[in-house]
């Protein structure tokens, strides 16, 4: 396959093209030489000829060109910073990811979290007399639905924190290692999963678990085991749950999106007062820095807003549950 038609399969078609590359067998030399290198080589080559060849008008000089020496070296040393930089990036990305990655806890380990927290709730559940199948099936149905509620719940609170992540390194252009990452399992980038470590560490530090096992321990005392029905309340408790994510996320992410914004239109009016300084050679550096001092400056509002969001998720989860009273 040609690398025209892998861009274009993994941009139209990447559920289906993923699985292919994955599939291949292929070294790191011969992905260097066959995709890296190839691709750096049109960036570096584009930039000598409009440097070297084609010239950028200068207001008052005129016609400047990068003299050919010049630019012939600065267009090996962009192809093989290119190179060494991929190289880095998917080095930190492949070592990191299997750590961070959520899709790595197995199945059994789940399970077997789900029995010894059931074991640990069993003395303090009071359990129906005899019942035959159908009922049985309709207990477990209404324990389901009740657990979910409570868990989907507060793990909206982690997720809209996780989104503010995802927002935040889109607007820093962090969000390629996330995209071009087939073999991982996880699609979060740095700075989300910076964010959802962060969110879990502060439920951790308030006390936060233990919040949610006395939530599900009182949830037996106020909704025993037996029969129920669904309220219409329900459908209120999705609608806080869903803001509950938006809301997070805007309170974590508008900084970043607001000061980013700024810097791209005051970057738009240097470009088009000065066209010698290209866009997209002082654009992605200027962003990048201002976005890590802005990334600074938030990543220390995490927990504050994860702590004083806790108490509102708990009460949403309770209400969610009461739903299938």
């Amino acid at each position: 396959m040609s690398l025209v038609d892998r861009a274009k399969n993994i941009c139209l078609t990447p559920n289906t093209e993923w699985p292919v590359i994955a599939a291949e067998p292929a070294s790191t030399g011969t992905l260097m030489t066959g995709y890296v290198v190839p691709l750096a080589a049109i960036g570096a080559a584009a930039g000598f000829i409009g440097g070297s060849l084609v010239g950028r008008t200068l207001p008052f000089i005129g016609t400047y060109r990068v003299p050919l020496m010049s630019g012939l070296v600065l267009a090996v040393f962009a192809v093989c910073m290119a190179v060494v930089g991929v190289f880095v990036l998917s080095f930190i990305i492949n070592a990191l990811a299997p750590t961070f990655g959520g899709l790595y806890t197995t199945s059994r380990t789940k399970i077997g979290l789900t029995v010894l927290l059931a074991i640990g709730l069993l003395p303090s559940v009071a359990v129906p007399p005899a019942i035959n199948a159908a009922e049985l099936a309709g207990f477990i149905a209404r324990e389901m639905a009740i657990g979910l509620a409570l868990g989907l719940t507060v793990r909206a609170l982690v997720g809209g924190v996780e989104f503010a992540g995802h927002l935040s390194g889109f607007q820093m252009g962090l969000m390629y290692a996330g995209t071009i990452d087939p073999s991982s399992g996880a699609k979060h980038t740095v700075v989300t999963t910076m964010f959802n470590m962060l969110a879990v560490l502060t439920l951790f530090a308030i006390d936060g678990h233990h919040t949610i096992l006395r939530a599900l321990t009182n949830s037996y005392a106020g909704l025993p085991v037996g029969d129920g029905g669904v309220n219409a309340s329900l459908v209120t408790s999705v609608r806080d749950t869903l803001a509950l994510v938006f809301v997070t996320a805007v309170r974590l992410a508008a900084p970043m999106v607001v000061v980013l914004l700024i810097v791209e239109i005051v970057i738009g009016f240097i470009s088009r007062i000065t066209p010698a300084l290209s866009f997209m050679v002082i654009g992605y550096p200027i962003r990048m820095l201002v976005g890590l001092f802005v990334l600074g400056i938030v990543v220390t509002t995490v927990p504050g807003v994860v702590h004083s969001l806790s108490d509102r998720t708990i009460r949403l989860a309770l209400d969610a549950a009461a739903a299938f009273r």
